[in-house]
């Protein structure tokens, strides 16, 4: 298993009712794609998912420019990552 920068997990819990699986990576050999990661994602509710955008906010400062969930690009801001996780999480409920 190779996690590079976000280090060694299989699972995470956070307290407050979400949780991340790594689900396993994509290494590109051309310089110019990018590697990908995979990470489930299960959130319970409304601080879980502050406190997740924070933590993966800083997982990938610096390293990544965009972050795509769902076929949604965002752009590596700690509100921009918490603003689509919410309105993922609003879409769910409908």
């Amino acid at each position: 298993m190779r996690l590079g920068m976000l280090g060694v997990f299989k699972e995470k819990s956070f307290k407050e009712g979400a949780s991340a699986k790594y689900e396993g990576s994509i290494e590109r050999l051309a310089a110019e794609l990018p590697s990908t990661i995979l990470i489930s994602v299960e959130i319970l509710k409304d601080v879980a998912i502050a406190i997740f955008a924070a933590w993966l906010y800083d997982k990938i400062k610096g390293r990544a420019v965009t972050l795509r969930t769902e076929k949604t690009e965002v752009k590596i801001d700690k509100g921009e990552i918490q603003r689509v996780l919410f309105e993922k999480v609003e879409e769910e409920k409908l």
